[in-house]
């Protein structure tokens, strides 16, 4: 079945070379998790890192990545750039302090101060005079210089004839849209670009069908999806199904029963680890009712660099998104607060020497929804269950084949203020008369859209990436 590599690994390169990288982030919480991935996963070769702002405003993005690669140990070779604070067009929006706190950051431990030398150290590009507004100790957003590095990069390696670069995209699209207008020609020595953002068929999480990272900037998205190379989206519809839940925080912390951690408790990486995702674990659980625990959207960028064959989807086009929309989402809350209140209405009726309820037609429609909650739950536990066990099972009764991501037209809303700004609109049935022959930019079907993701894989990997990582930071553990 597709969806695992033929020598069944998860994700070690052996002696392959590994992959150039360049990641264009907003951390984040998500943002901290793919940067992990990226510094530490073996068959990853992390050479720079650029920041936007998204998540928080520019300045804490970029302090916040600056923290986060002394935190996890990063090469001093990884270059680190400020990029644009702000949209291409719009107004930009500040951050989202409901999600990721203040500062983007929110509730984290165990990271150095932002004065601290190594942190410093950190950051790329000119420093003298040209301090940013917010500190002495950030540098100005220049997106400018995050282009041009990003051209010399590849110019250069595609006059050594080094492996074509690999570009993933954590935020909004901003800087890697600069470049893919000022310098197309040097798509040529891009391998992909790779991004999380957008949905495929459903909701939105920041417009009634926007997702965050599209919201902030879609004209830059749109360049980016129209740009002359293949490109990769990974939506909420597919990130909403990799749930860092309670089990796997478990592991996180304890282990598990055939690789206990040792008797001094977790290591700091892992402590560190476990505050990112306990504070992102309660805002979407305040937020956006994810009672399960919080999405990790942002590594399923690298998650598809590192092993693109963890995604897959079904034979007739769209058929899981189509089918998903008639199912409950699993990881919200179920509806158990109508039936307490329905279970209080009754307790108050009985305690007044009542049966329940005033007549016949109230009682119909009690049975009514209670018979809608106990259909709705086993439909959660259901969904749940497929989470913890990963199984490929057919929702829907009929066998379909398992086959890679497939290419779509992908359109952008960019119109100011619509309804549906910022919406990625997929041609799930070819409606509009792309065709693959005609090439990945404007012409063509422009996007690769994952619709399925074999999580118990993914977290094999992630945890794997853990160790590696507490193997660096902390060698006599």
């Amino acid at each position: 079945m597709y969806g695992r590599s033929a020598s069944g690994s998860t994700g070690t390169p052996g002696q392959q070379e590994r992959t150039p990288l360049w990641l264009d982030c907003d951390p984040g919480h998500d943002d901290a998790c793919a940067l992990l991935l990226a510094i530490h996963h073996p068959s990853l070769d992390l050479l720079g890192v650029s920041t936007v702002g998204g998540n928080a405003p520019g300045a804490s993005t970029c302090a916040n990545a600056a923290q986060l690669l002394v935190a996890f140990g990063a090469p001093e070779s990884v270059e680190l750039w400020r990029g644009s604070d702000l949209p291409l067009l719009k107004a930009p929006r500040h951050g989202d302090v409901a999600i990721h706190g203040e500062g983007g950051l929110g509730g984290v431990t165990g990271l150095p101060i932002l004065s601290d030398p190594s942190v410093q150290r950190r950051f790329t590009g000119p420093r003298s005079s040209f301090y940013s507004a917010e500190s002495s100790l950030i540098p100005p957003h220049e997106p400018a210089a995050v282009v041009n590095r990003l051209a010399e990069l590849v110019s250069a390696r595609m006059r050594e004839r080094k492996p074509k670069l690999h570009i993933a995209i954590t935020g909004p699209c901003t800087n890697i849209a600069l470049f893919c207008k000022m310098y197309p020609h040097l798509l040529a020595g891009v391998e992909q670009i790779v991004l999380m953002g957008g949905v495929a068929g459903g909701a939105g999480n920041r417009g009634p069908l926007a997702e965050f990272n599209i919201l902030c900037d879609p004209e830059a998205a749109a360049i980016v999806f129209d740009a002359d190379i293949k490109t990769v989206m990974a939506g909420l519809n597919v990130t909403h199904t990799a749930i860092f839940t309670r089990d796997l925080h478990a592991r996180l912390l304890k282990g598990t029963n055939m690789a206990p951690i040792p008797a001094g408790g977790p290591s700091p990486v892992r402590v560190t680890l476990s505050s990112i995702l306990t504070f992102f674990a309660s805002t979407y659980a305040s937020e956006f009712g994810f009672v399960l625990g919080p999405p990790v959207h942002d590594s399923l960028a690298l998650m598809y660099i590192i092993e693109p064959q963890l995604f897959w989807t079904y034979g007739t086009p769209a058929t899981a998104i189509h089918g998903r929309r008639q199912q409950p989402n699993p990881y919200l809350a179920n509806p158990l607060p109508k039936r307490a209140r329905q279970g209080s209405r009754a307790g108050a009726g009985a305690g007044a020497g009542g049966d329940g309820g005033d007549n016949d037609e109230d009682d119909d429609d009690d049975d009514d929804d209670n018979d809608d909650v106990e259909h709705i739950e086993t439909k959660d536990e259901m969904m749940y269950d497929r989470l913890r066990t990963d199984a490929l099972e057919p929702w829907f009764g009929w066998d379909r084949p398992v086959i890679p991501p497939v290419r779509y037209r992908v359109q952008v809303e960019c119109t100011p203020r619509s309804l549906a700004e910022g919406a990625t609109v997929v041609d799930w049935w070819g409606n509009w008369g792309f065709d693959e022959s005609a090439g990945w930019g404007r012409g063509g079907k422009n996007v690769e859209v994952l619709e399925e993701v074999d999580t118990r894989k993914m977290w094999d990997i992630f945890f794997e990436v853990v160790d590696r990582a507490e193997s660096v930071l902390h060698p006599s553990r």
